[in-house]
């Protein structure tokens, strides 16, 4: 009958030559297509793989710790490579176990997992998501994966997953990676927005980083971090004056990106600190003024901010006086309310009725005549 090609390998006398007898057993199971222990100890790995057909690098049961870290630093071995990373990145408990324990075990982990990472887009959505590894084995992945793989390979695991929230909410980040340059590389292609941020645990340079390059998002705690870092901090007038407290920090593109994204900044800072309620005057009307400050949040900041208008002339926008005099936020006087009469068209709006109607506004107004010439 037919002999095959292999036969002589299981009848034959080994005599140690190109490889080792150890070698020569791990040979015979790959043939015999069985598995070997990840750990399975191989001397003359160059020439064992020479001895191997390619196919069997798709297999499980060619999976051995200083078989892949050989390959790893051989280019010629690169159809081989693809195959053993193809084969690890079927998320198979076999797999997993292996990448686990090569991690643990071996030298060339930086290239084993730069490798990983450019053949598995899925890797952190499967250790985040599916794997039942512990916080702490999870944040260990992390750390490997943030410091090894390609950048452009980070993209791609990063559009399958979480991980560029999981950046933005870990205010410890650049002391996670412990690499300045890298940090700024991950913040910048990855367009990271900092939800918060550890400022004695970030280095000067990272944070100058974060804030020319609006690498933040929107609220108090990491605005507050980046005025008493790039600026000069008035914490009180922060939390009762906000606008102004920037607007006078020192924070110049900080001020122009937020009247830039005005409504985004009222929203999640301004009007989310609630003792928020005293702006100064002249930056309360040039606030109001913003042509992109939406009708919505011009009323609920008017409902807040207890500051009232000494003069409605200089306000800018269309209803906004609507608007301020519904809250009763403007000085009663009679200039006031003759300006925006006559700018009603000589009609007595609702608005303007409710004000008129307050107790606290009449009894003011009547203290004095209402003057002909427009003019107290």
């Amino acid at each position: 009958g037919y002999i095959n090609e292999d036969y002589l390998d299981y009848i034959s006398i080994f005599y140690e030559g190109s490889i080792s007898k150890h070698d020569h057993q791990f040979l015979l199971n790959i043939k015999a297509q069985l598995a070997s222990e990840f750990d399975y100890n191989l001397i003359k790995i160059d020439k064992l793989i020479s001895k191997i057909n390619s196919n069997d690098f798709k297999e499980s049961y060619i999976l051995n710790y200083k078989l892949v870290n050989h390959i790893l630093t051989q280019q010629k071995l690169s159809v081989q490579k693809a195959y053993v990373f193809e084969q690890l990145s079927n998320e198979s408990k076999k797999s997993i176990g292996f990448i686990d324990g090569f991690i643990n075990n071996e030298s060339n982990v930086s290239l084993f997992i730069e490798n990983l990472c450019s053949y598995w887009g899925n890797l952190w959505n499967f250790i985040s998501v599916f794997s039942n590894f512990t916080d702490e084995k999870k944040e260990k992945y992390l750390k490997l994966i943030l410091r090894h793989a390609k950048i452009q390979d980070l993209n791609n695991i990063a559009k399958n997953s979480e991980l560029k929230q999981l950046i933005e909410q870990k205010a410890d980040f650049a002391e996670f990676i412990s690499d300045d340059a890298r940090v700024k590389e991950i913040i910048e292609n990855l367009d990271v927005r900092f939800e918060k941020l550890n400022a004695s645990k970030t280095s000067a340079d990272v944070i100058n980083f974060i804030y020319k390059g609006h690498y933040y998002g929107f609220n108090a705690e990491i605005l507050k971090v980046l005025v008493d870092k790039i600026g000069e901090l008035n914490e009180s007038l922060f939390n009762t004056s906000n606008y102004n407290s920037i607007k006078t920090s020192g924070c110049d593109d900080l001020f122009e990106h937020i009247k830039f994204h005005i409504n985004e900044y009222i929203e999640n800072v301004y009007l989310a600190i609630t003792t928020n309620i005293s702006e100064i005057e002249v930056d309360y009307i040039e606030l109001l003024g913003n042509k992109e400050l939406s009708a919505k949040n011009i009323e609920k900041l008017v409902n807040r901010i207890e500051t009232k208008i000494s003069d409605v002339t200089l306000l800018e926008g269309e209803n906004i006086a609507d608007v301020i005099l519904k809250y009763s936020k403007v000085v009663p006087t009679w200039a006031n309310v003759m300006y925006y009469y006559e700018n009603n068209e000589g009609q007595i709006s609702n608005e303007l009725l409710q004000f008129l109607n307050q107790e606290s506004n009449y009894n003011e107004l009547s203290k004095n005549k209402i003057p002909t010439d427009n003019k107290e």
